[in-house]
């Protein structure tokens, strides 16, 4: 038996987050017998007949004899061993550093959908397509398993195809990372495979991994699958067989490559992506999450997504200002950006929790 155990963090829509973790196992260890303990009858030992209830000649009554006494119960015995959160397969546990950022719609672990999927960009672009920016968790499982707006042949693939799109995206408007991602997502039809591997990076442990060796390729420079296998195994060494290695590397690169840092299907060639206003506001926001603020905010490891080069990512955070998708306000070297109603009070203070930012 096992029990986990901690601080109620959340619990929304089926979904509980623990603060400080911890796991405990309870091991059975058969109790050994003591001389005073009967021992238990044969197992070839007959059954006792049942009386006749039926039965109506009179019988005189048999002398009692002393029952002997029934063999006492073997129970087993329970000992306590704990053991640390990741041993049994959990995720590690969340920090405090990171506790708001979970909050805020972010995903912390070792694995994520990109162990079975790519970020199905199709499937994402289809059902946001159908339902409006103010639709609930509700709503998608609606679609998803009951109209099958997917198209999915069984409802098991219905539910599974709805579970990865959660891991993903989150589909929760309460969720500050997906509400604001659906803002944006319909400003720019160009800037949506660049919107929505940002989010996934953001909620996909095993396909963030991924972002610094994406990253370091130059323009025009082949990336093949199984460097970035050694790269994962690297990473995340004695935790994955080869054949798993294969497969997240084939899944992640399908992303990356969906969302144009990648061209060829066999051939892999690192790219540049289409960007544009929405995906620097996007990254920005993403930053300001972490803890960031100011000219800081451009040097966001979320910005290395989009471009090397400040000239352009301060033209792209001017036009994002020119749609009122943010204030940015630039003069005399000093940077002030904004993000007016994006949060909550609530959110605001989950914010200011962070000592620092994460990245």
């Amino acid at each position: 038996m096992a029990a986990l155990s901690g601080s109620l963090e959340r619990f929304a829509d089926g979904e509980i987050a623990l603060k400080h973790p911890a796991l405990q196992i309870f091991e059975k260890k058969a109790r050994p017998e003591t001389a005073a303990e009967a021992k238990a009858p044969e197992p070839d030992a007959p059954p006792a007949e049942a009386p006749d209830e039926k039965a109506s000649d009179p019988k005189a009554p048999e002398p009692k004899t002393r029952d002997a006494p029934a063999p006492a119960p073997v129970y087993p015995k329970l000992s306590l061993k704990e053991r640390g959160a990741s041993e049994g397969g959990l995720s590690p546990p969340v920090t405090s550093v990171k506790l708001p950022l979970v909050r805020f719609g972010y995903r912390f672990g070792h694995n994520g959908a990109h162990s079975a999927r790519t970020m199905m960009f199709d499937e994402i672009v289809a059902l946001l397509d159908r339902l409006p920016e103010t639709a609930s968790r509700a709503d998608y499982r609606r679609e998803v398993i009951e109209r099958n707006a997917l198209g999915k042949p069984t409802q098991k693939s219905r539910e599974l195809t709805l579970r990865h799109l959660v891991g993903l995206y989150g589909l929760e408007p309460a969720l500050p990372l997906f509400r604001v991602f659906r803002k944006f997502w319909g400003q720019d039809k160009a800037a949506q495979p660049v919107l929505a591997l940002s989010l996934a990076l953001a909620r996909d442990p095993l396909l963030r991994t991924s972002q610094d060796f994406i990253l370091d390729k130059q323009p025009g420079e082949r990336v093949t699958r199984e460097e970035l296998e050694r790269f994962l195994a690297a990473n995340h060494p004695d935790r994955f067989s080869p054949a798993s290695l294969k497969s997240f590397a084939q899944n992640i690169n399908g992303s990356w490559t969906r969302a144009g840092y990648l061209t060829g299907r066999v051939r892999k060639i690192r790219a540049v992506p289409a960007i544009g206003p929405a995906n620097v506001a996007f990254c920005l926001f993403l930053g300001y999450l972490e803890g960031r603020s100011g000219q800081r905010l451009f040097a966001s490891p979320w910005l290395r997504l989009l471009s090397d080069s400040p000239v352009e990512l301060e033209r792209l955070a001017t036009l994002a200002a020119q749609r009122e998708s943010i204030v940015f306000l630039s003069a005399g070297g000093i940077q002030e950006i904004r993000f007016p109603g994006y949060l909550t009070a609530e959110e605001e203070s989950w914010r200011h929790e962070q000592d620092h930012p994460t990245g």
